[in-house]
């Protein structure tokens, strides 16, 4: 956390004479004040000042700025301690960026309590203690999750296979994390080397790819696939020095700050084994920043989906009454000069993610109450309601073939789709023939 000064360094007090809003604001209080049904004494004149700083914030032109009251602020402080993490010991992620149906479980932590009460990777929260998840901020729906250890958090979570909604009684706890199964590897039939990272989120992500790298070439890796699906994203040093590995005097982003540019360019050396990227429509961030580097560099084909997205890094100021302000700082560009922000990169050969199941939501009227509605897929029923007289609400999970964590299990093409494709490709890249071309006499290019 970081406390910063006002804009261009100015005092706050120097932010608002003669302003138009401030006057029409300072309006807007005296009126409240003087005219208002209610006395002052009966208005929590602080929550009035929070509103005024929401409002504000609401008001910024992008999907990540947001104010925490005080009270939020300190739950959220709760989440990381010593390296600990307060809660049930999952790690989530949207189901979907723009429509926001739900928050997905992409990995369930071994031993922790929502592994104990039997929460799956792929599962859908719906609830979490009766509050509608389908719909909330990601970051709302953990300061949801997290509390006190010892006291119970109720889930009604959507599963592949299931008609209906599973209810859920996790016991919080604190869930110790090992760092190093962020990244893990693996050799592959034919020489391909797998190597898969969850995140750039602590200092030793790229010592850790270094290390997996060295072992698969030592064991005779000749091409390799590079797995960034569900990444979520992380520090900026860590990408940087994990293109340090692939890519040779190459400009891979450019930082755009308050009024200035920053360029990073790689170092003089890097690997040159054969190359994919594997992603996803969870790539996040950091993710696919490092997919879309070694895109537009020419040093990887990026097989898979569109990523989410993000191109915009935030950063979290303390302010003085304990609340936090998080907000866009700078944006990330790619060495097109574009940003990732909405877009994402887009893969050159599309390869639909089968490993998990997705979230289906239908509504509607017109069947009488107490009748029986039901959701199909390819003839399988995946949700089972009964209407009511204000109609009905279906929430369906679909079934994928698979699901692969992170955390160690071995990648395994029979049931993962996707990374079949990716080693195709690049076992093509490698022999030296066109992965391209294939993919569009396949149609599977996007």
């Amino acid at each position: 956390m970081v406390t910063v000064a006002g804009a261009q360094g100015r005092a706050e007090s120097e932010l608002w004479p003669d302003h138009p809003g401030a006057r029409v604001l300072a309006e807007v209080y005296r009126t409240v004040l003087d005219d208002y049904y209610l006395l002052p004494t009966a208005l929590d004149e602080m929550a009035l000042w929070q509103g005024a700083i929401a409002g504000m914030v609401a008001a910024l032109p992008d999907r990540y700025s947001r104010y925490d009251v005080p009270e939020d602020s300190a739950r959220f402080d709760t989440l990381v301690s010593a390296g600990e993490l307060s809660g049930i010991g999952v790690q989530l992620m949207e189901v979907d960026a723009a429509s926001r149906l739900g928050v997905q479980v992409v990995e369930v932590f071994e031993g922790g309590p929502a592994y104990q009460a039997g929460l799956l990777a792929g599962d859908v929260i719906l609830e979490v203690d009766g509050h509608d998840a389908r719909r909330a901020e990601l970051d709302d729906i953990r300061l949801l999750i997290i509390g006190q250890a010892g006291t119970v958090v109720r889930l009604l979570v959507g599963r592949a296979g299931a008609v209906a909604p599973l209810q859920f009684e996790v016991t919080r706890g604190v869930v110790d994390f090992d760092s190093s199964e962020d990244v893990n590897s693996q050799l592959l039939p034919d020489h391909v080397g797998y190597l898969s990272i969850a995140a750039f989120d602590t200092d030793e992500v790229h010592d850790l790819v270094a290390r997996h790298l060295k072992a698969l070439v030592e064991a005779g890796a000749t091409a390799l696939v590079l797995d960034l699906r569900d990444n979520l994203g992380g520090a900026l040093t860590q990408g940087y020095e994990v293109l340090n590995e692939f890519l040779p005097n190459k400009l891979v982003w450019t930082l755009r700050f308050h009024g200035q540019d920053s360029r990073w360019v790689t170092n003089s050396w890097a690997n040159d084994l054969p190359l994919v990227v594997l992603v996803n429509s969870r790539t996040y961030s950091m993710g696919e920043t490092v997919a879309g580097a070694l895109q537009q560099n020419g040093r990887a084909l990026v097989v898979g989906e569109r990523t989410f997205g993000k191109g915009l890094a935030v950063w979290h100021q303390n302010l003085s009454d304990g609340g936090e302000f998080t907000y866009v700082r700078h944006e990330i560009l790619l060495p097109d000069g574009k940003s990732l922000e909405g877009i994402g990169v887009v893969p050159d050969i599309f390869a639909p993610d089968t490993r998990r199941s997705r979230l289906v939501i239908v509504g509607g009227t017109g069947a009488e109450p107490g009748q029986t509605v039901e959701l199909s897929i390819d003839g399988v029923v995946v949700a089972r309601t009964v209407a009511t007289e204000s109609g009905f609400d279906l929430i369906g999970v679909s079934q994928g073939t698979a699901f692969v964590s992170h955390t160690g299990i071995p990648a395994d093409p029979a049931l993962d789709s996707a990374l079949q494709t990716a080693i195709d490709t690049v076992i093509k890249v490698r022999d030296g023939t066109d992965p391209i071309a294939g993919a569009l006499e396949g149609h599977s290019r996007q």
